[in-house]
């Protein structure tokens, strides 16, 4: 996921200096092309975060499973 998120990261700080800067190596029938790109780039980061986030709550709960399960054989071994 980290990759993923610095790739994407670099594509749309390019793609957002492309669209926003007057060059004559761009024409302007190709910088609507940018905005795509950078509109892209960003939903695929949204969504890499939004993966994060589940990936770290499931990790949550299996550690907690995790701590649950190691009590309850504590406590069959100490009765």
């Amino acid at each position: 996921m980290l990759d993923v998120k610095r790739a994407v990261s670099t594509l749309n700080d390019m793609a957002s200096r492309l669209m926003r800067f007057d060059t004559v190596l761009i024409s302007e029938k190709t910088q609507p092309y940018f905005k795509d790109i950078y509109d892209y780039a960003l939903r695929i980061n949204k969504m890499v975060d939004h993966t994060r986030e589940l990936l770290n709550t499931a990790l949550e709960v299996n550690f907690s499973n995790i701590s649950i399960s190691q009590s309850e054989v504590s406590k069959k071994f100490a009765a």
